[in-house]
């Protein structure tokens, strides 16, 4: 709740890079709500909900995260 309660110092309207948000629909700290807010206000993001996954499950989620990086790096054009 504090980081919702408070200024970040910048508003998610202005960010211009992709962003992914992962959620798992059982994480009892974050509401759902909370990640499909923040999707909504963010201009190119991508919001993944995690059926069965609690709060610290995205942890597991390394070789997702990487493909998702790796998706927007420049590659090589030689």
């Amino acid at each position: 709740m504090r980081l919702f309660g408070r200024h970040w110092g910048f508003s998610p309207r202005d960010v211009t890079v992709p962003v992914y948000l992962w959620h798992g629909d059982e994480d009892y700290i974050v509401p759902i709500a909370h990640g499909e807010h923040l999707a909504e206000l963010l201009p190119d993001s991508e919001f993944r909900m995690r059926p069965g996954a609690a709060h610290l499950a995205n942890l597991t989620l390394g070789d997702e995260v990487l493909d998702a990086i790796l998706a927007h790096w420049p590659g090589d054009e030689t």
